[in-house]
């Protein structure tokens, strides 16, 4: 982490200055992706931060954050790097360790119930991630995730999309089997001994809030394209690291 002073070594995107938010790339809302300006960059003619600018590149929630952090100016001298995890920022050996401590304690009620979870291991290893970062960086505000709903978000829906808190959020799934949207709609115990079925049924009775409901084929016309798509496939997991061409084609005829 930086100590901002005069600003001019500091990059104002890609370094980390502010407690608590990370770098300023994962609340970029602007066009194109950020720059490699630095903090003294952001400086209005009147030696304070220049609201005008930053006000249509980051939230509001983000300029607060920066509103509590002081205008870089030059007699403060060079920025200097600090240590984030003690309150006067110098670093010390306890301090290391209780840091080291707190992300990988075997020991933890929590990290032993995750790492028992019968899942693939990049899911195990997002559920890490939202545990130990904030779930909304996780999914939404990272480089990585921004970069994929960029491609499904419509841009007139962008800056209320990137407004919306974990709370939000719902989870809706949708399937032309009337039968499917039924069994996890309903509250009905029998499940016949279907094991899959009674890991989704505990899965949606987790705290969050989930819609089940049925559509037709033509409505559901991303999930019918993927499917047809697995034809032919080998057998077994298959991870797209980018939207498919003929699934971003989709969502645009909708939008």
């Amino acid at each position: 982490m930086w100590n901002v002073r005069n600003g001019a070594i500091v990059n104002f995107w890609y370094d980390v200055w502010l407690d608590n938010i990370g770098p300023l790339s994962s609340h970029f809302i602007g066009s194109g992706v950020p720059d490699n300006s630095c903090v003294a960059d952001w400086v209005s003619a009147f030696s304070g931060w220049d609201w005008d600018r930053l006000r249509h590149v980051v939230l509001v929630n983000v300029l607060q954050h920066i509103a509590a952090c002081h205008a870089p100016n030059s007699l403060l001298g060079d920025d200097v790097p600090c240590w984030r995890w003690t309150a006067k920022r110098a670093f010390t050996t306890k301090s290391a360790c209780v840091a080291l401590g707190d992300l990988s304690t075997p020991n933890s009620s929590v990290w032993r119930v995750l790492w028992k979870v019968s899942v693939p291991q990049q899911v195990r290893t997002f559920l890490w991630l939202t545990v130990h970062e904030d779930v909304l960086h996780v999914l939404r505000e990272c480089v990585r995730a921004r970069t994929v709903w960029r491609q499904v978000i419509h841009e007139s829906k962008w800056e209320e999309f990137m407004s919306l808190n974990s709370y939000d959020w719902k989870v809706i799934i949708e399937t032309d089997s009337a039968d499917v949207a039924y069994l996890f709609s309903s509250r009905q115990e029998d499940l016949l001994g279907n094991t899959i079925a009674s890991t989704v049924r505990q899965m949606l009775n987790l705290d969050w809030e989930v819609k089940v409901c049925k559509i037709s084929r033509v409505c559901n016309r991303v999930a019918d394209a993927l499917a047809k798509a697995s034809r032919g496939l080998h057998v077994g997991e298959i991870i797209y690291h980018a939207v498919p061409h003929f699934v971003h084609d989709l969502i645009r005829e909708r939008f």
